[in-house]
């Protein structure tokens, strides 16, 4: 799926994680003021790798690339 600039895009996503990636996350999502869920703690973390939210809350998204 291509980010179409759309907000309403929308998927389920099922991954299993075990080891250390999971003790990370868990540990990560235990240091937050208040603890966000396991989908949440993910969620967040993976919008960090993405890129910055701007002041309105909504993900900057990198421009597409052409391939």
């Amino acid at each position: 799926m291509h980010n179409t600039g759309r907000t309403e895009a929308r998927g389920d996503v099922r991954l299993q994680l075990d080891g250390p990636l999971f003790i990370s996350i868990e540990n990560w999502r235990r240091t937050q003021p208040k603890i966000p869920s396991r989908a949440e703690a993910i969620r967040l973390l993976v919008e960090r790798g993405l890129g910055e939210r701007d002041q309105g809350g909504s993900l900057q998204a990198e421009p597409e690339r052409a391939s």
